[in-house]
């Protein structure tokens, strides 16, 4: 063979490096160095290489295999990618080769794929193969946790005719993992097999209760808390299968009184008021959740809400402030440029095209992007009020449940926003007090977009014109006061005219005017105005994670330091309340008229 010519590697050379590793990942690494050395690879090679990328799934019975990678709406080999010529390579090689690490994969994927169902005692069985080796080897098991392959050898065992001898080896396998004569270790080891064991059908129930019980007492005199109540989870489960209700009351308030223990040890061991602030509001919640049910925990809800307020205010003054700079040179440039040739008027409505909503598909793929890889949103995160009073929280990312992650997504949504909001607010403010130093207008001029607009009503001009020239000289806290609460009544009075209702009916068929959160939920309010407009609203005045500020506002949350301390926010909605009810307005006649 000539030095230029290409080096083939074919689905034999494969077969021998399935002989030599039974291991996916070694068998990857090989096939990858194949590639970096510029070898010609067959087709067939490069379809069993995305095969063995899939990702196990273990907990999903249904679709145990996902793609290797999803990113901005691509993604590598899913199994419904694969043709029917492909499920006969993979067939045809199952026989040839000695891994059971890759028999297992390529038999499952075949039950998976085309529902094959005798590939699934070949893929249980190779599984189990697999996992005796892994676990015999203990430099392996020091290294690893195999918590996927398991899980998926209980998926298959459900579905085995003539299970008993199969199902000994799996008990087996799970003896070796969980060493039931051991100590409890301090790390979660096994507890994570333990779990998978607990509901995998191989023991009474009962038997494991007791030593689910058992280890969840050695956990508590370690001081592991979090591990004695995991433990004792598994109890209520199975309490719950059993239709135990005395064992399942008695189990939750065991649940719920080891948080009493956990916060005695923080303050023992000196913790921080943020640690305190953590544990208070996770046993508040599973108090509350507990009294539901056991209608037991009132007192200790009382005794934990003190708790909590405590420790909030205790964490409040720990924290210390971020400090970074944003330069903001460029933005204010391009401010001044577009407001210095028009007259003042012009000039603020030039301003308020700053106060313009993103698209939210763009906060999504931020949030999204921001919480791959990052450490932070693993763990739960405390959203305070002024008043260091816990607002809400965020439980960190889950990898069991796609839903439990979007308060974490819209948290980090809502960063991106305020983040946007302090620089636009600035770069505005600054440019209302650049037109305001020319004295050329009166609050009357305002009037001139405020009459005759569906967006106004008409017995509220006065109101509004106030507002807004109160705005305009740098008095905030009158502004705010007087503007916010219209939002409300001008999203309504839009709404109504374009053939909404906005009103509710009670019990005694009495009329309600609908408030803001209502009007936002309204299906309409988004066909109208538009999702990113919508997010915009929310974010600004009722969301928790965001301003809030309607709600604040209202209830007199709002202190004397806050329009210092944020005084780039209400610029940025005085200026978005122009824009709304003046640069929108012919699109407002014109949603009206297509109404009509």
């Amino acid at each position: 063979m000539s030095n230029n010519e290409k080096k083939n590697f074919t689905l034999d050379n494969l077969i021998e490096v399935f002989t030599e590793n039974d291991c996916i990942e070694k068998c990857l690494s090989i096939i990858s160095k194949e590639k970096n050395d510029d070898t010609e690879i067959d087709k067939d090679v490069l379809f069993i290489e995305e095969i063995l990328r899939l990702g196990l799934d273990g907990k999903n019975e249904k679709e145990p295999f996902k793609p290797f990678m999803e990113y901005q709406g691509k993604r590598t080999l899913s199994i419904e990618d694969i043709k029917t010529e492909q499920y006969q390579v993979i067939e045809n090689l199952i026989g040839k080769i000695k891994s059971h690490h890759v028999n297992a994969r390529l038999a499952d994927v075949l039950w998976a794929g085309c529902q094959d169902y005798p590939k699934v005692k070949l893929a249980l069985k190779s599984y189990l193969s697999y996992i005796e080796d892994f676990v015999s080897n203990e430099e392996k098991r020091s290294k690893a946790l195999i918590r996927d392959e398991l899980m998926r050898c209980s998926s298959l065992l459900r579905l085995t005719k003539d299970k008993d001898a199969l199902k000994e080896r799996l008990s087996n396998i799970f003896k070796i993992l969980i060493s039931p004569k051991d100590k409890e270790p301090s790390d979660f080891t096994r507890f994570i097999y333990f779990k998978i064991y607990a509901f995998a059908n191989l023991e009474d129930d009962n038997n494991i209760i007791q030593m689910s019980e058992n280890y969840a007492d050695e956990s508590k005199t370690q001081k592991n808390f979090r591990k004695y109540r995991d433990y004792l989870d598994i109890c209520l489960k199975l309490h719950k299968k059993a239709k135990n209700v005395d064992k399942r009351d008695q189990t939750l308030n065991l649940i719920c009184d080891s948080y009493f223990d956990e916060i005695k040890s923080i303050k023992e061991d000196g913790g921080n008021g943020l640690m305190l602030t953590d544990v208070c509001s996770r046993a508040l919640y599973e108090n509350m959740m507990a009294h539901k049910i056991t209608r037991s925990r009132k007192e200790a809800i009382d005794d934990i809400h003190a708790e909590l307020n405590n420790a909030s205010l205790k964490s409040q003054d720990e924290m210390k402030p971020s400090l970074f700079d944003i330069d903001l040179s460029k933005p204010m440039e391009e401010t001044f440029k577009t407001i210095e040739k028009l007259d003042t008027i012009n000039g603020i409505l030039a301003l308020t095209y700053k106060t313009i909503p993103q698209e939210v598909e763009y906060y999504q793929n931020h949030a999204k992007e921001a919480v791959k890889g990052s450490l932070r949103h693993l763990f739960s995160t405390i959203h305070y009020d002024d008043n260091a009073r816990i607002v809400d929280r965020d439980n960190g990312i889950s990898f069991e449940n796609d839903d439990e992650n979007a308060s974490t997504l819209l948290s980090e949504a809502l960063s991106l926003f305020k983040n946007g909001v302090l620089i636009k607010g600035t770069c505005i403010d600054h440019g209302r007090n650049t037109l305001l130093l020319r004295h050329d207008i009166t609050e009357y001029d305002f009037e001139s977009f405020l009459t005759n607009n569906p967006f106004i009503p008409p017995n509220r001009v006065s109101i509004i014109r106030k507002a807004l020239w109160y705005g305009f000289i740098g008095k905030w806290e009158e502004s705010m006061h007087l503007l916010v609460p219209q939002f409300e009544n001008c999203f309504r009075h839009f709404l109504e005219n374009v053939g909404v209702i906005v009103t509710l009916i009670d019990e005694d068929i009495v009329q309600q005017e609908r408030t803001l959160s209502s009007l936002l939920h309204l299906p309409e309010f988004k066909n109208v105005f538009g999702e990113s407009h919508l997010f915009q609203v929310k974010a600004l005045l009722s969301e928790n994670k965001g301003f809030n500020f309607r709600n604040r506002l209202s209830h007199g949350l709002i202190g004397d330091d806050f329009y210092d301390s944020c005084s780039y926010f209400s610029p940025f909605v005085w200026s978005y309340f122009i824009y709304l009810s003046c640069v929108l307005r012919d699109s407002f006649f014109e949603k009206l008229n297509n109404k009509k």
